[in-house]
């Protein structure tokens, strides 16, 4: 537990107050000899779906937990009393309610310089995007702009992208493809030729919100030079850019009327907020600029294709009246949005590193706020394999294993799950899922095994809110920070019948096992292992254990641009200490770690790819250790 201290009793309450903000959520078990710091699952499920409510909230409810509900915004359909029934049910159980957009649409957002403009009649003075020749010309490799053979099929290439039908699917090659074919690949992807009703639908919350009259298409005025109409009312381009800012307004104030209804048709004080944005849809567009194996929004390769992209306004200036340039995560932040679902930073096919920050949130964050919202919570399991997984035919009655036993050896998602989940709480990192509800037989056994694992665990299942309150509050920087010191396997504790638990405990990785050396709970070492730990704290620290063999012990400092393949060479060595002795000896390492300033703007880490954001210990040799330590001396 570490030694006591008014500043370690201080965070530690205001810890359970974040927690106590869910009426379900409770504080039990996160602090014992075993567990130094909360553990923490944040839970969400898309899209609204009937089994959220038959299913997935009876679940919640009968385990004191919580989670986010992520809706689609239908326009008038969430006026509905049967909606109000359903978001205040949710609110009085404690969970969230987030944001799933408007209508499923993922391209508004995710592909901002499609215009749809027509070479033969441009509106304006915009450039067609992409350009007739960026689909058919070689770019000098037999490929086009966008990495496709030009004398390769368009169907079959864009058969992966065409999920939802949008794509028109040419039956011919790149290189063949007709004027008007090149103008239906455009409109698929550019807001302002959208046929699926939703231009119409922001028109008209623009009417209602904003004060505008008029469609946006057709509204182009020549003598003024910007559109005239609808959300697009004094754009001068309809790149999906311009209308970001409004698309926000208009569902925030949305938010505000339903908020008014809640509290009109419910006495109770349940007020409707939305903090956590979730992305709608797996799939990216096609249609990106490729230079290697780097991805960019434009064909000078200037723009890296992410969330984090800027674009400059036609609409909005800053405050030396230039042209405002932001992204689609800069737009959101300033509307209040905190975190998201989905991988979002820097982005699903940005084809640039992947850095360090593309981890979930972790506890003891000693980044801003202001970068919050960068901080995705991937998925570990597909929630389409769960529905049919364990269907009632594959458990066999006869065998002495338990449901869930039988469904970790399966090595499918419930494995999965449980072995991304156990290795992030004790590693710092707050475990993040989301789930596409299926009200299936499958699906039910998966849940309740789930959080009875978590119970069990002394995980915390909360909403995304209350797991960005937690992990952006103060720093848990006082007594132990291992997180397993007992070397904790908890997988083999809860399913003893299991035949495939890895050998290592929880938050370690490699060649080890956990055993008892006399009385005392010890790491057994043969080879090479590791242990990382998200979210250390800046200044002086000590690292102490006791240990016997033959080996050493090297502790690195893990920085936000390092990948997440860890790769030994390229990380900051902070101390390395030897181990040879036939009898359990004391060691020790002090070292520091210094904060590091943020840097200019950059694609991937936005200047904070030099902050630490994890120490990693690894463990060589023929070891057996305990009494690990790692604490903050000031």
């Amino acid at each position: 537990m570490g030694h006591f201290s008014f500043k370690r009793f201080a965070t530690l309450v205001t810890v359970f107050f974040c927690l106590a903000l869910s009426p379900y959520v409770s504080a039990e078990g996160l602090s014992n000899d075993a567990w130094d710091a909360p553990r923490i699952m944040a839970l969400g499920f898309d899209d609204f779906r009937e089994s959220d409510f038959d299913m997935v909230l009876p679940l919640l409810e009968a385990h004191g937990m919580a989670a986010t509900f992520n809706r689609i915004h239908w326009g008038t359909r969430l006026l509905m009393n049967p909606d109000m029934d359903r978001i205040a049910r949710i609110l009085h159980t404690g969970s969230e309610i987030g944001d799933h957009t408007w209508m499923h649409d993922n391209h508004l957002y995710s592909d901002p310089l499609f215009n749809g403009q027509d070479p033969a009649s441009p509106e304006g003075d915009q450039i067609p995007y992409p350009a007739n020749d960026d689909f058919r010309l070689d770019r000098g490799d037999g490929f086009n702009a966008f990495g496709f053979a030009i004398d390769s099929t368009v169907r079959d290439d864009l058969a992966p992208w065409n999920w939802d039908g949008r794509l028109p699917l040419p039956d011919t090659t790149w290189a063949a493809l007709s004027d008007p074919e090149c103008q239906d690949l455009r409109n698929a992807y550019a807001i302002y030729r959208d046929t699926t009703g939703l231009l119409d639908m922001l028109d008209a919350l623009s009417h209602r919100y904003l004060h505008t009259s008029g469609a946006s298409r057709g509204s182009w005025s020549t003598q003024k030079g910007c559109y005239t109409g609808g959300i697009f009312t004094g754009c001068r381009t309809s790149a999906n850019h311009e209308i970001w800012e409004r698309v926000l307004e208009v569902t925030a104030r949305f938010y505000i009327d339903h908020g008014d209804k809640i509290q009109f048709f419910y006495t109770e004080n349940m007020h409707l907020t939305f903090s956590t944005w979730s992305w709608p849809g797996p799939l990216m567009c096609p249609f990106v600029y490729r230079d290697g194996d780097k991805a960019f929004y434009d064909p000078e390769h200037t723009v890296p294709y992410n969330y984090l992209a800027r674009f400059p306004s036609t609409t909005r200036t800053d405050a030396r009246g230039e042209p405002l340039e932001r992204s689609w995560t800069e737009a959101l932040r300033s509307s209040g949005y905190k975190m998201t679902h989905d991988t979002l930073y820097p982005s699903r096919a940005d084809g640039l590193e992947t850095p360090m920050m593309r981890r979930q949130l972790y506890l003891n964050a000693s980044l801003s706020r202001r970068d919050a919202l960068a901080y995705p919570t991937d998925r570990t399991v597909d929630y389409s394999a769960i529905a049919v997984e364990y269907p009632s035919e594959f458990f066999d009655e006869t065998s002495i294993q338990s449901a869930a036993e039988q469904m970790y050896d399966l090595g499918g998602e419930f494995y999965r799950f449980i072995e991304a989940l156990r290795s992030d709480v004790a590693q710092g990192l707050v475990h993040g899922e989301t789930i596409d509800s299926m009200d299936t037989f499958s699906e039910r056994c998966f849940l309740e095994e789930a959080l009875r694992f978590c119970e069990y665990s002394g995980i915390q299942v909360i909403s995304k809110k209350v797991a960005y309150d937690i992990c952006f509050g103060p720093l848990l920087d006082e007594g132990n920070l291992i997180l397993n010191p007992a070397f904790r396997n908890t997988a083999r504790e809860y399913l003893p019948g299991a035949q495939s638990v890895p050998a290592y405990p929880d938050g370690y990785s490699g060649d080890c096992s956990t055993a008892l050396q006399g009385e005392k709970p010890a790491l057994l070492v043969s080879g090479q292992a590791q242990y990382l730990r998200y979210g250390v704290p800046l200044g002086d620290l000590l690292f102490s254990f006791d240990a016997l063999g033959e080996g050493s012990v090297s502790l690195y400092a893990v920085r936000n641009r390092d990948s997440i393949e860890l790769s030994l060479p390229e990380l900051s060595l902070l101390a390395q200490v030897p181990v040879n002795a036939d009898t359990a000896q004391p060691y020790r390492a002090a070292f520091r770690i210094e904060d590091a300033p943020e840097g200019a703007y950059e694609p991937v880490c936005e200047g904070l790819g030099d902050k630490v954001m994890a120490l990693l210990i690894v463990y060589s040799g023929a070891l057996t250790v305990s009494e690990v330590s790692l604490t903050r001396t000031y």
